[in-house]
């Protein structure tokens, strides 16, 4: 953060405008190119120029304005459950005495690794994953219809969320999933919609639905409860572009497009219409296939307003 702070001090003390000359003999003629209520029209730009030393500290990466579904988020809450299908309960094929236990609940164990040993044979896992139970302790006598290992593969988990009546009609099988942990929701784990239960939940009057999301770093658990987006596709298609594209000016919205030259960048005014899924619709100022500038947006939103307020001292 500290590092990002310093660049963008350096971005403010290095950028300068280009355009001046124009801008000036827009005032020798008495024009503005702003409607009568002192607005800027969509659609209008105006430029400005980094440095090349700041251009060399700047991340800058571009998205291309495109015609696709608007995605809605429909958010819900959840709890991470047991996939059936990827839990093993082991049983032990001779009855016999444990003699030894190799592994702990919570470890992570490799098909193949010894579990048990009953009298003179040792007991394996039957696949990867993660010990989630032991029910037998040294010394106990067990039987072959008594489960003593629950193995399970947690690096993709079942969750399954409440879906309201409002949002029924457009989830689908497929759909992605952002799941966060409850206080925790600075860590996202992405996941796809795999069931839809045919029938209501008769109590909550919700809808089940089943996502298998990935944890690779274990940190979701089964049981916990949880919140999610699901981002569903609406039918109709828009103009969109990347949230983080937009730069907010009060009640009006801009985005940073490449110049004429190598290290400019035009400011240009956008009218924006419904969010969603991290995009957003462009209902006036852009058009199929124009590349917007999607990170380090403060900077350039900083010059412009610089640009402004040197505008007003000079009046």
């Amino acid at each position: 953060m500290k590092r990002n702070t310093r660049q963008i001090i350096v971005a403010l003390c290095s950028l300068m405008i280009v355009g001046a000359c124009s801008h000036d003999h827009g005032h020798e003629d008495g024009h503005e190119d702003e409607d009568e209520h002192g607005h800027h029209d969509e659609g209008q730009s105006e430029e400005i120029r980094l440095s090349e030393p700041v251009l060399k500290k700047l991340d800058l990466q571009w998205a291309t304005a495109k015609h696709a579904p608007l995605l809605k988020e429909v958010r819900v809450t959840g709890k991470a459950v047991q996939d059936t299908d990827k839990v093993d309960y082991v049983f032990s094929p001779h009855s016999g005495t444990i003699k030894r236990i190799f592994v702990a609940v919570g470890d992570q164990v490799k098909k193949g690794t010894p579990l048990l040993q009953i009298n003179g044979r040792q007991l394996s896992a039957p696949r990867d994953g993660t010990i989630l139970a032991i029910n037998t302790t040294v010394g106990t006598h067990v039987s072959t219809v008594q489960s003593l290992v629950v193995l399970a593969d947690v690096d993709t988990m079942r969750v399954v969320f409440d879906v309201y009546p409002q949002d029924m009609d457009i989830v689908r099988i497929g759909q992605q999933v952002e799941v966060t942990l409850i206080g925790h929701a600075k860590e996202v784990f992405s996941g796809t919609v795999r069931y839809l239960s045919p029938n209501l939940d008769e109590h909550s009057q919700t809808l089940k639905v089943a996502a298998d999301v990935e944890n690779d770093d274990h940190h979701l658990k089964f049981g916990m409860f949880v919140k999610g987006k699901i981002l569903a596709p609406l039918d109709e298609q828009a103009l969109i572009i990347p949230e983080a594209a937009v730069a907010r000016y009060n009640q009006e919205f801009a985005v940073f497009m490449p110049g004429d030259h190598d290290g400019t960048f035009v400011k240009r005014d956008i009218k924006i219409g419904r969010r969603g899924g991290g995009q957003v619709e462009v209902l006036s100022g852009l058009e199929v296939g124009d590349k917007v500038v999607t990170t380090d947006s403060f900077t350039l939103k900083a010059e412009s307003l610089k640009e402004q307020i040197g505008e007003g001292h000079s009046h």
